[in-house]
């Protein structure tokens, strides 16, 4: 395994710390290739230099784990921004935390309290950017002046009473990446530094409030919430509150729903209807000799207006269409 590099490449020496199977480089883009978790899928970085102590990350994880233990360099600031799918973040005092699509998360990785971390749909897509804070600093005093920005003080700001800045979705930092995430070819000119400053900025200037920082859980309250998922996908059709639930697994409701939505990207109550009426769908699919009516009594609708209303609300369709549908579709299997 060759991990040598030029020191000059983008990434490095922040990289140099990490264990990674290939890389290449195209003059622009260098691309670090790490391996999963138990040899089980794998992440790829794509990093290019947008100033001396700035560089940008597109991030591709299709992998349970790629987390490896480094050594960072100090003097470092990293921004992660998630754009799909879910990561999972463990830290040293046993807190899990989950970053969802949009939201951001800052460390200073020279005192990072991340001991692991997971992606829990095996699919994470991301943007990360790497800041060495004294050349960044340099680079903005000479030709970003305007933006008056103080990367030592925005450190303290947002690191004063945490190790690790976890932030919500935000439109106005999403509008910020979405024009990153579409910059890729512009390189050449000022429009993705000025997209970083801007980011900057906003961070600088804004006043964040309690409502905007990403819930973190014990690890216990992770495990049952995991458990209560598990138990809803095994039983579809089951009427059941949250508050059972939360009793059943011998958590506060108030926890078990905001893990849950953590976690799985939305609350119980859209999480069950959605197992409710895939359910269905596989009846429908499944069973042609069961009537609409029939389906809808087993999905626990008390009629079958009621259960086309929400069958169509999932699935984009009525349950007749469904229905209709598939039964094309096998017969064109049928006739090939």
């Amino acid at each position: 395994m060759d991990t040598k590099l030029d020191q000059r490449k983008p990434g490095w020496p922040y990289m140099s710390g990490y264990r990674f199977e290939k890389i290449s480089t195209d003059g622009v883009y260098t691309t670090y290739v790490l391996p999963g978790y138990g040899g089980s899928g794998y992440a790829v970085m794509k990093c290019a230099e947008i100033i001396p102590g700035i560089d940008i990350s597109y991030d591709s994880l299709d992998c349970d784990s790629c987390f490896q233990k480094a050594s960072n360099p100090p003097g470092y600031m990293q921004i992660n921004y998630c754009r799909k799918g879910s990561y999972e973040v463990i830290m040293n005092d046993n807190q899990v935390c989950f970053l969802s699509e949009g939201d951001l998360c800052i460390t200073l990785p020279e005192r990072n309290r991340i001991t692991a971390s997971r992606v829990p749909s095996r699919r994470y897509e991301g943007l990360t950017v790497i800041i060495e804070t004294a050349t960044a600093q340099k680079e903005l005093d000479k030709h970003f002046s305007f933006a008056d920005i103080d990367l030592e003080s925005l450190k303290q700001k947002l690191f004063s009473d945490k190790n690790i800045f976890f932030l919500r979705s935000r439109s106005e930092i999403n509008h910020i990446f979405y024009e990153v995430d579409k910059a890729e070819e512009s390189l050449k000119n000022n429009y993705l530094p000025l997209k970083i400053v801007e980011l900057l900025i906003l961070l600088d200037n804004r006043l964040f409030e309690k409502e905007d920082f990403i819930p973190q859980f014990s690890r216990t309250v992770v495990e049952r919430t995991r458990r209560c998922y598990s138990f809803l996908v095994k039983n579809p059709t089951l009427k059941t509150t949250s508050k059972s639930l939360a009793e059943k697994y011998n958590l506060a409701e108030t926890s078990l729903r905001e893990c849950f939505k953590s976690i799985y990207g939305q609350p119980i109550g859209s999480f069950k209807k959605d197992l409710r009426i895939k359910y269905g769908a596989d009846l429908l699919k499944n069973d042609p000799g069961l009537q609409i009516g029939d389906v809808a009594s087993e999905c626990g609708y008390e009629n079958q207006s009621k259960f086309s209303s929400a069958f169509k609300a999932v699935m984009g369709c009525s349950p007749s269409f469904f229905r209709s549908k598939h039964r094309i579709f096998e017969s064109d299997d049928e006739t090939d």
